[in-house]
């Protein structure tokens, strides 16, 4: 079994094309499809369903692509490994990005460091869902990730907080509640909310605190961008929680847009750090850590 091969599988299995995994393999596609065949015939089984589009693996393509996919990640790490003994740390760095800690985080300022302290590494950034990124992680497609918290635990990755960020209600200055300044959970049962996602870390601390109020209420607009939300609730869709830099932000940009303190010290969210478990990590990862931990010393709990 080699190395090639598995590569060849992995693409195929991510993208679900021939044509698209030859592609990003830089070969032809009759040279990724007799790659795959190889495979097969060592390993004594079809990893593919035959004839789908797009393509479909097969109960054994999906016991291996874990495996392929450490296996893939351990040989990276050997040669990173090498490389990091001489002082010159190569291969690549993939760092998950939730868009909403950037400004509690200073997260390009880390990038840009790494990258200027690093040249031979090569950098790329992704945004996505927490949960999505997390699975990345724990799958070796990610490297590590700025994520807000979620409430349950993901296999192979270690999470550490790095900042906390306050919860604030952000109306618009002609609502009832816009110069009252501080409000209770209480005082909202009758309104009409824009929200975020059901599955969004944000919403579900939210929700989970109107619940312990006692405040049932609808969702009137659910949306899946910040941008979207703060447009929604300028146009007086309704009102809505969003984190406290976020809503200061738009507050300055749009003098209609008003923030309100909830007297709850619990409706906060978690910005954390993610990354593999250590005898998973690349030096790469490594050395990212190392630099972070110099702002954030308490992600020291994260080895």
């Amino acid at each position: 079994m080699e190395l090639r091969q598995l590569r060849h599988f992995v693409a195929l299995a991510e993208l679900r094309s021939f044509t698209a995994a030859a592609e990003r393999e830089h070969i032809v596609q009759s040279g990724l499809s007799n790659s795959i065949r190889a495979l097969e015939r060592e390993l004594d089984a079809e990893l593919y369903a035959r004839g789908t589009r797009p393509v479909r693996l097969t109960p054994a393509g999906a016991a291996l692509i874990e495996p392929a996919r450490r296996t893939l990640l351990a040989a990276q790490s050997a040669g990173e490994a090498v490389h990091d003994i001489q002082n010159v740390l190569t291969g690549r760095l993939r760092i998950g990005v939730v868009g909403s800690a950037l400004h509690v985080v200073r997260v390009a300022d880390q990038v840009a460091e790494f990258a200027a302290q690093h040249p031979a590494v090569d950098i790329h950034l992704t945004q996505a869902p927490v949960l999505d990124m997390l699975r990345m992680i724990g799958a070796g497609e990610l490297d590590c990730a700025f994520v807000t918290a979620v409430p349950t635990a993901t296999p192979h990755v270690r999470l550490t907080t790095l900042a906390t960020e306050a919860l604030v209600l952000l109306i618009r200055d002609d609502h009832r509640l816009a110069d009252t300044g501080v409000v209770y959970l209480t005082d909202l049962a009758d309104e009409r909310f824009v929200d975020v996602g059901v599955d969004w870390s944000v919403r579900v601390t939210i929700d989970a605190a109107l619940t312990a109020a006692g405040v049932v209420r609808q969702s009137h607009c659910e949306v899946n961008t910040w941008e979207l939300f703060l447009e929604l609730v300028l146009a007086g869709a309704g009102i809505g929680f969003v984190p406290a830099g976020l809503a200061q932000q738009a507050a300055a940009r749009t003098p209609r847009l008003r923030i309100t303190t909830i007297e709850d010290p619990g409706l906060q969210r978690h910005i954390q750090f993610a990354a593999p478990n250590p005898s998973d990590r690349t030096p790469a990862t490594r050395h990212f850590i190392d630099q972070l931990r110099r702002d954030h010393p308490g992600i020291s709990d994260l080895m």
